[in-house]
């Protein structure tokens, strides 16, 4: 990514990591877009939607149950039956292509191939361009790693299951918890594992993590291995 933006060059970065798969297009040496395959429904353009309040989730399942059997783009057929703005879209999409860039840097191996600028890139690509600066998203997505890191020494695997305990062992009160550590900690039911926290909370993954987090370190909850 680095290469082609100091050449400022365009097309399509193909990268692989299993049956996960991750396209990054870009027009000189900028990223246009991001789009990714199994690498989980947090990154689904959705649920940043969803999340940012433009969309109710139950308008989107119903939007989706009546989508079969049209090839247009999901967000331009959003707009087009008026449930978001493009202004709204373009928002979603430079949230999902940032933190599809930032999940990227945490596979550390993987597959790649460069696919300089062709036909294809004009027929996927046109939906928007976003000129994400390459740089800049490393620069933020390396640091996040570091973050990452630190929090899955305590956390563990994200198969592993919060639970809470005691009132009487915490360090933290509830009154003294912010909104976003209330909705979280109101996910954790002793069954859901982190991922499916994640999934949930309807929040930038890497945030609910911070949380899960520092809810562990105030002994508010304490993460099990899954059995």
């Amino acid at each position: 990514v680095q290469i082609i933006n100091m050449h400022r060059m365009s097309g399509l970065l193909h990268i692989s990591h299993g049956k996960a798969t991750v396209d990054i297009y870009l027009r000189d040496g900028l990223i246009d877009f991001v789009q990714a395959v199994r690498v989980g429904q947090q990154f689904l353009l959705g649920h940043y939607l969803i999340r940012e309040g433009h969309i109710t989730a139950t308008d989107m399942e119903v939007f989706l149950e009546n989508r079969q059997g049209t090839s247009r783009l999901l967000g331009e057929q959003l707009i087009m039956l008026g449930y978001v703005t493009r202004e709204q879209l373009v928002g979603a999409l430079r949230q999902q292509s940032s933190e599809i860039v930032y999940e990227l840097i945490r596979w550390g191996r993987g597959k790649f191939r460069f696919h300089p600028f062709t036909a294809v890139y004009e027929e996927s690509g046109a939906q928007v361009r976003l000129k994400l600066s390459p740089a800049e998203l490393l620069m933020e997505g390396y640091r996040r790693i570091d973050e990452w890191r630190l929090m899955e020494e305590t956390i563990g695997a994200f198969a592993n299951i919060p639970k809470l305990l005691p009132k009487e062992m915490a360090t933290l009160s509830a009154d003294e918890l912010t909104e976003p550590e209330q909705t979280v900690l109101a996910l954790v039911d002793g069954c859901r594992s982190v991922t499916e926290i994640i999934n949930a909370a309807q929040k930038a993954p890497f945030d609910v993590l911070k949380i899960i987090y520092r809810l562990v370190k105030t002994k508010v909850i304490v993460v099990s291995t899954a059995e």
